[in-house]
């Protein structure tokens, strides 16, 4: 997404830039084996607690239904 925005305009956002290059590749990177989906899932099990947060997706298959949510 982040090449899109780069060629179609040329002064892309610092928050665009930020989210594309830091905060997508966190949130949707599942890791080698999904090690890394659970680490995300208990870290962020026990952060929630105090405060509000988004908890998807957390594995492959939550992967699987947020994309064909977004897609229907």
């Amino acid at each position: 997404m982040l090449n899109e925005l780069e060629d179609k305009d040329a002064s892309v956002p610092k928050s665009a830039a930020n989210y594309y290059s830091k905060i997508t590749p966190l949130a949707y990177n599942q890791g080698f084996l999904g090690w890394f989906g659970m680490v995300k899932r208990t870290l962020l099990s026990l952060i929630s607690i105090g405060k509000p947060m988004l908890r998807q997706p957390k594995s492959m298959t939550d992967m699987r239904v947020w994309a064909n949510k977004s897609t229907a």
